[in-house]
Protein backbone atom coordinates (compact mmCIF):
# COMPACT_ATOMS: atom_id res chain seq x y z
CA UNK A 1 0.00 0.00 0.00
CA UNK A 2 3.00 2.53 0.58
CA UNK A 3 4.55 1.98 -2.45
CA UNK A 4 1.15 1.87 -4.31
CA UNK A 5 0.14 6.03 -2.34
CA UNK A 6 4.18 6.43 -3.10
CA UNK A 7 3.57 5.84 -6.88
CA UNK A 8 0.56 8.30 -6.61
CA UNK A 9 2.34 10.97 -5.44
CA UNK A 10 5.16 10.86 -8.18
CA UNK A 11 2.86 10.83 -10.35
CA UNK A 12 1.37 13.98 -9.30
CA UNK A 13 4.10 15.81 -10.04
CA UNK A 14 3.30 15.26 -13.87
CA UNK A 15 0.81 16.73 -15.43
CA UNK A 16 0.81 15.17 -18.04
CA UNK A 17 0.72 12.00 -16.34
CA UNK A 18 -2.35 12.98 -14.79
CA UNK A 19 -4.16 14.16 -18.13
CA UNK A 20 -3.10 10.99 -19.45
CA UNK A 21 -4.72 8.78 -16.47
CA UNK A 22 -7.68 11.24 -16.93
CA UNK A 23 -8.26 10.22 -20.79
CA UNK A 24 -7.75 6.09 -20.23
CA UNK A 25 -10.51 6.41 -17.11
CA UNK A 26 -12.42 8.15 -19.32
CA UNK A 27 -12.13 5.72 -22.31
CA UNK A 28 -12.93 3.06 -20.16
CA UNK A 29 -16.00 4.59 -18.81
CA UNK A 30 -16.93 5.50 -22.58
CA UNK A 31 -16.20 1.72 -23.29
CA UNK A 32 -18.62 -0.04 -20.68
CA UNK A 33 -21.18 2.69 -21.16
CA UNK A 34 -21.29 2.13 -24.77
CA UNK A 35 -21.28 -2.15 -24.70
CA UNK A 36 -23.82 -1.72 -21.79
CA UNK A 37 -26.77 0.87 -23.64
CA UNK A 38 -25.76 -0.03 -27.39
CA UNK A 39 -25.04 -3.73 -27.89
CA UNK A 40 -22.53 -5.11 -30.19
CA UNK A 41 -25.55 -6.22 -32.93
CA UNK A 42 -27.49 -3.12 -32.05
CA UNK A 43 -24.38 -0.72 -33.29
CA UNK A 44 -23.53 -2.66 -36.29
CA UNK A 45 -27.87 -2.08 -37.24
CA UNK A 46 -27.26 1.68 -36.48
CA UNK A 47 -24.40 1.88 -38.41
CA UNK A 48 -24.84 -0.30 -41.97
CA UNK A 49 -28.87 0.57 -41.59
CA UNK A 50 -30.98 1.73 -44.62
CA UNK A 51 -34.06 4.18 -44.68
CA UNK A 52 -35.87 2.36 -41.95
CA UNK A 53 -33.41 2.45 -39.62
CA UNK A 54 -31.87 6.15 -40.01
CA UNK A 55 -35.02 7.78 -41.45
CA UNK A 56 -35.95 10.13 -38.21
CA UNK A 57 -32.48 11.79 -38.88
CA UNK A 58 -31.81 14.98 -41.03
CA UNK A 59 -28.54 14.62 -42.99
CA UNK A 60 -25.58 15.95 -42.45
CA UNK A 61 -26.02 18.14 -39.26
CA UNK A 62 -24.28 19.40 -36.17
CA UNK A 63 -25.54 18.10 -32.07
CA UNK A 64 -28.29 20.10 -30.45
CA UNK A 65 -25.88 21.47 -28.10
CA UNK A 66 -24.65 23.58 -31.12
CA UNK A 67 -27.36 26.30 -30.38
CA UNK A 68 -25.54 27.57 -27.63
CA UNK A 69 -22.66 28.61 -29.51
CA UNK A 70 -24.67 30.46 -32.57
CA UNK A 71 -26.59 33.72 -33.01
CA UNK A 72 -29.04 31.69 -34.82
CA UNK A 73 -31.50 29.82 -33.14
CA UNK A 74 -31.69 26.49 -35.17
CA UNK A 75 -34.95 24.33 -35.65
CA UNK A 76 -34.64 20.77 -33.42
CA UNK A 77 -35.66 17.41 -35.40
CA UNK A 78 -38.81 16.04 -34.15
CA UNK A 79 -40.28 12.75 -34.62
CA UNK A 80 -43.63 12.11 -32.96
CA UNK A 81 -46.13 9.14 -33.10
CA UNK A 82 -50.04 10.05 -32.68
CA UNK A 83 -51.48 8.86 -29.60
CA UNK A 84 -48.37 7.49 -28.63
CA UNK A 85 -46.46 11.26 -27.47
CA UNK A 86 -48.64 13.01 -25.77
CA UNK A 87 -47.87 15.90 -27.80
CA UNK A 88 -48.92 14.75 -30.57
CA UNK A 89 -53.38 13.65 -30.13
CA UNK A 90 -55.34 11.07 -31.73
CA UNK A 91 -58.80 11.16 -30.83
CA UNK A 92 -61.27 8.16 -32.58
CA UNK A 93 -64.65 8.57 -33.69
CA UNK A 94 -66.72 5.27 -34.38
CA UNK A 95 -69.21 4.78 -36.65
CA UNK A 96 -71.54 1.68 -37.89
CA UNK A 97 -69.13 0.74 -40.38
CA UNK A 98 -65.69 3.11 -39.96
CA UNK A 99 -65.90 6.50 -38.56
CA UNK A 100 -63.02 9.24 -37.73
CA UNK A 101 -60.03 9.96 -36.53
CA UNK A 102 -58.05 13.16 -35.67
CA UNK A 103 -55.05 13.94 -34.90
CA UNK A 104 -53.22 17.40 -33.92
CA UNK A 105 -50.06 18.79 -32.99
CA UNK A 106 -49.59 22.10 -32.03
CA UNK A 107 -45.92 23.55 -31.91
CA UNK A 108 -44.37 26.81 -31.41
CA UNK A 109 -41.89 27.91 -33.68
CA UNK A 110 -39.46 30.67 -32.55
CA UNK A 111 -36.24 29.19 -34.72
CA UNK A 112 -34.11 31.89 -37.35
CA UNK A 113 -33.97 29.45 -39.85
CA UNK A 114 -36.38 26.96 -41.57
CA UNK A 115 -36.16 22.94 -41.33
CA UNK A 116 -35.01 21.14 -43.75
CA UNK A 117 -38.12 18.24 -44.42
CA UNK A 118 -41.18 17.86 -43.31
CA UNK A 119 -42.34 13.93 -43.48
CA UNK A 120 -46.01 11.90 -42.37
CA UNK A 121 -45.17 8.18 -42.46
CA UNK A 122 -48.74 6.19 -42.88
CA UNK A 123 -49.73 2.59 -42.02
CA UNK A 124 -53.30 1.93 -41.98
CA UNK A 125 -55.08 -1.90 -41.59
CA UNK A 126 -57.88 -1.46 -43.98
CA UNK A 127 -58.47 -4.33 -46.19
CA UNK A 128 -60.82 -2.77 -49.09
CA UNK A 129 -61.42 0.73 -48.66
CA UNK A 130 -58.66 2.59 -48.27
CA UNK A 131 -59.49 5.62 -45.52
CA UNK A 132 -59.28 9.08 -46.73
CA UNK A 133 -56.81 11.57 -44.99
CA UNK A 134 -57.50 15.50 -44.72
CA UNK A 135 -54.35 17.58 -43.91
CA UNK A 136 -54.15 20.86 -42.95
CA UNK A 137 -51.33 23.97 -40.87
CA UNK A 138 -52.56 26.27 -38.74
CA UNK A 139 -50.00 29.24 -38.43
CA UNK A 140 -49.40 31.49 -36.60
CA UNK A 141 -52.27 34.39 -37.41
CA UNK A 142 -54.89 31.70 -37.39
CA UNK A 143 -54.92 30.90 -41.27
CA UNK A 144 -55.50 27.79 -42.72
CA UNK A 145 -53.33 25.94 -44.96
CA UNK A 146 -54.41 23.32 -47.10
CA UNK A 147 -51.76 20.51 -47.19
CA UNK A 148 -53.39 18.01 -48.72
CA UNK A 149 -56.14 15.34 -49.02
CA UNK A 150 -55.95 11.64 -50.21
CA UNK A 151 -56.50 7.78 -49.79
CA UNK A 152 -54.39 6.35 -47.69
CA UNK A 153 -52.76 2.73 -48.45
CA UNK A 154 -51.48 0.36 -46.63
CA UNK A 155 -47.97 1.67 -45.87
CA UNK A 156 -47.20 5.40 -47.44
CA UNK A 157 -45.13 8.38 -47.04
CA UNK A 158 -46.32 11.72 -47.31
CA UNK A 159 -43.07 14.28 -48.00
CA UNK A 160 -44.31 17.42 -48.12
CA UNK A 161 -41.94 19.26 -50.01
CA UNK A 162 -42.81 17.09 -53.34
CA UNK A 163 -46.39 17.82 -53.31
CA UNK A 164 -46.98 19.80 -56.93
CA UNK A 165 -50.74 20.48 -55.36
CA UNK A 166 -49.25 22.16 -52.31
CA UNK A 167 -46.61 24.02 -54.49
CA UNK A 168 -49.49 25.46 -56.48
CA UNK A 169 -51.28 26.81 -53.13
CA UNK A 170 -48.27 28.66 -51.32
CA UNK A 171 -47.39 30.32 -55.25
CA UNK A 172 -51.10 31.85 -54.55
CA UNK A 173 -50.40 32.72 -50.89
CA UNK A 174 -47.14 34.10 -51.66
CA UNK A 175 -48.03 35.65 -54.71
CA UNK A 176 -44.58 33.90 -56.34
CA UNK A 177 -43.50 30.43 -56.46
CA UNK A 178 -41.00 29.38 -53.18
CA UNK A 179 -39.50 26.69 -52.02
CA UNK A 180 -42.27 24.42 -49.76
CA UNK A 181 -40.76 24.15 -46.48
CA UNK A 182 -39.84 27.94 -46.40
CA UNK A 183 -43.32 28.83 -47.76
CA UNK A 184 -45.35 27.37 -44.89
CA UNK A 185 -43.37 28.48 -42.25
CA UNK A 186 -43.13 32.43 -43.74
CA UNK A 187 -45.33 35.79 -43.73
CA UNK A 188 -46.99 35.82 -46.61
CA UNK A 189 -46.06 37.62 -49.64
CA UNK A 190 -42.99 39.05 -47.42
CA UNK A 191 -40.29 39.87 -49.62
CA UNK A 192 -37.79 38.19 -49.54
CA UNK A 193 -38.91 35.45 -47.62
CA UNK A 194 -39.27 36.36 -43.34
CA UNK A 195 -39.89 33.53 -40.76
CA UNK A 196 -43.24 33.28 -39.36
CA UNK A 197 -42.47 32.77 -35.85
CA UNK A 198 -45.09 31.47 -33.92
CA UNK A 199 -47.55 28.28 -32.54
CA UNK A 200 -48.41 26.35 -35.06
CA UNK A 201 -51.18 23.46 -35.33
CA UNK A 202 -51.12 20.24 -37.58
CA UNK A 203 -54.67 18.70 -38.31
CA UNK A 204 -55.07 15.64 -39.74
CA UNK A 205 -58.57 14.15 -40.42
CA UNK A 206 -58.64 9.97 -40.93
CA UNK A 207 -62.19 9.07 -42.54
CA UNK A 208 -62.04 5.25 -42.21
CA UNK A 209 -64.55 3.35 -43.90
CA UNK A 210 -64.06 -0.28 -42.80
CA UNK A 211 -65.03 -1.31 -39.07
CA UNK A 212 -62.28 -0.74 -36.34
CA UNK A 213 -59.94 0.32 -39.33
CA UNK A 214 -57.32 1.88 -37.76
CA UNK A 215 -54.64 4.75 -39.19
CA UNK A 216 -50.83 5.08 -37.49
CA UNK A 217 -49.34 8.47 -38.13
CA UNK A 218 -45.66 9.62 -37.67
CA UNK A 219 -44.78 13.17 -37.74
CA UNK A 220 -41.08 13.51 -38.52
CA UNK A 221 -39.12 16.93 -38.53
CA UNK A 222 -35.84 17.11 -39.56
CA UNK A 223 -34.17 20.36 -38.55
CA UNK A 224 -30.88 21.81 -38.53
CA UNK A 225 -29.51 20.09 -35.19
CA UNK A 226 -29.74 16.77 -33.81
CA UNK A 227 -29.20 14.34 -30.99
CA UNK A 228 -25.84 14.42 -28.93
CA UNK A 229 -23.14 14.49 -31.79
CA UNK A 230 -25.17 15.01 -34.82
CA UNK A 231 -25.64 12.94 -38.21
CA UNK A 232 -23.67 12.29 -41.32
CA UNK A 233 -24.01 12.38 -45.45
CA UNK A 234 -25.80 9.10 -45.01
CA UNK A 235 -28.15 10.60 -42.31
CA UNK A 236 -26.54 7.99 -39.32
CA UNK A 237 -26.25 8.91 -35.56
CA UNK A 238 -22.74 9.82 -34.83
CA UNK A 239 -23.21 9.36 -31.58
CA UNK A 240 -23.07 5.49 -31.88
CA UNK A 241 -19.63 6.10 -33.83
CA UNK A 242 -18.12 8.43 -30.88
CA UNK A 243 -19.26 5.82 -27.71
CA UNK A 244 -18.46 2.54 -29.67
CA UNK A 245 -14.63 4.46 -30.71
CA UNK A 246 -14.13 4.12 -27.49
CA UNK A 247 -13.83 0.38 -26.63
CA UNK A 248 -11.93 0.38 -30.10
CA UNK A 249 -9.80 2.61 -29.03
CA UNK A 250 -9.01 0.74 -25.70
CA UNK A 251 -8.08 -2.18 -27.79
CA UNK A 252 -5.70 -1.03 -30.07
CA UNK A 253 -3.63 0.96 -27.31
CA UNK A 254 -4.04 -2.03 -24.94
CA UNK A 255 -2.28 -4.13 -28.19
CA UNK A 256 -0.01 -1.80 -28.49
CA UNK A 257 1.16 -1.63 -25.79
CA UNK A 258 1.41 -5.00 -25.56
CA UNK A 259 3.25 -5.35 -28.04
CA UNK A 260 5.55 -2.93 -27.30
CA UNK A 261 6.96 -4.59 -24.40
CA UNK A 262 7.06 -7.98 -25.78
CA UNK A 263 8.94 -6.73 -28.18
CA UNK A 264 11.09 -4.81 -25.53
CA UNK A 265 11.90 -8.14 -23.73
CA UNK A 266 12.83 -9.77 -26.78
CA UNK A 267 15.30 -7.15 -27.65
CA UNK A 268 16.63 -6.84 -23.91
CA UNK A 269 16.94 -10.99 -23.80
Amino acid sequence: MKKFKDTLREISHYPSAIFGAFIIVLLVALAIYAVATIPYDEAIRQWRGGEDVVYQNPKNVPPAWFNNFTDKDLPISVALVAGEDEEFTKVITPGESGGTIDYEYSFDFQYDDYPQELFLYIQSDHQVKSPFLSIILVTPGDEEIKISDFGASNRQTYRFSQDERLITRLRRIHGREVPVIQGLFSVPKSDPLVINKGVYTLKITATTFEKDNDVRIEFVNHGLVYGLFGTDHMRRDLTTAILWGAPIALAFGLLAAAGTSILSMLIAA
